[in-house]
């Protein structure tokens, strides 16, 4: 099995990646419509799309926080604190 900071590290950073493939997008997504280009972003629209990008990353920044609160064997100060000052700067 593998460590839980791996898990962690693993999992944080696989939503980051999505979040960040449909942030990316939404800057086109009018492009995208004009030569009719399949996106996440231009099939459901700016402001939902934006919307649901907030809502994950704070969801990731959620469990960040988590598992600094209760993980064993991590630097709770710092997983929390960063994790909220994240989230509370989004």
């Amino acid at each position: 099995t593998w460590p839980a900071q791996v898990v962690f590290i693993a999992t944080f950073m696989t939503v980051f990646a999505v979040v960040i493939a449909i942030a990316k997008d939404l800057p086109d997504v009018e492009g995208d419509r004009k030569y009719e280009v399949q996106t996440f972003a231009s099939n459901l629209g700016v402001d939902k799309a934006a919307k649901l990008v907030v809502f994950v990353l704070m969801c990731n920044y959620g469990l960040g926080i988590t598992v600094g609160l209760f993980a064993e064997g991590v630097n709770r100060v710092l997983m929390v604190g960063s994790h909220l000052a994240l989230a509370g700067w989004l």
